[in-house]
């Protein structure tokens, strides 16, 4: 089974769920609940999102394999979320995170987008230390990973729980 934290407009429920994985979220806004569940239901997918926070987990412990993330805010390295992440998932569960990207396409968007991400100052800064500090402190095994595909650079943040 795997929790999404943070399914917004449930996009990665259908990923998961097309993929054949029992998959359940929560997420804090009344408005991406809507959306989802709406998405959901038009692919007649069963909804098994929660409103909800994630410092706050409505399940028992060890019910999770995985638990994602896709570009979180900073509630992630909060020790309550990271705490109640550990309870939820399984020995030896994974937590997996989106934690940045940069489009690095040629098409003239993906050029558009890059261009804007360095305008804004919001291109983002990796350093892997930090980022993988909190994971660490909260009893994690973390690592950094970098991904390149043909239209952009992704950063992940690996994480298991130690047993």
């Amino acid at each position: 089974m795997v929790l999404e934290l943070g399914y917004g407009p449930g996009h990665l429920q259908k990923l998961l769920r097309d993929a054949g994985k029992l998959a359940f979220g929560i997420d804090a806004s009344r408005e991406m609940s809507r959306l989802a569940r709406h998405n959901l239901l038009r692919e007649r997918y069963p909804s098994r999102l929660i409103i909800g926070y994630a410092q706050f987990l409505a399940f028992p412990d060890g019910t999770f394999d995985q638990i994602v993330a896709t570009f979180p805010t900073r509630y992630i390295v909060e020790p309550d979320t990271l705490s109640e992440v550990g309870r939820v998932l399984k020995p030896d569960g994974d937590l997996v995170i989106l934690a940045g990207g940069l489009p690095t396409g040629k098409k003239a968007c993906q050029r558009l987008s890059a261009w804007l991400f360095r305008l804004s100052g919001q291109r983002p800064q990796i350093d892997e230390a930090s980022l993988l500090e909190p994971f660490i402190n909260a009893g994690f095994e973390a690592e950094c990973v970098t991904k390149e595909t043909l239209e952009s650079k992704l950063w992940f943040i690996l994480a298991q729980k130690k047993l």
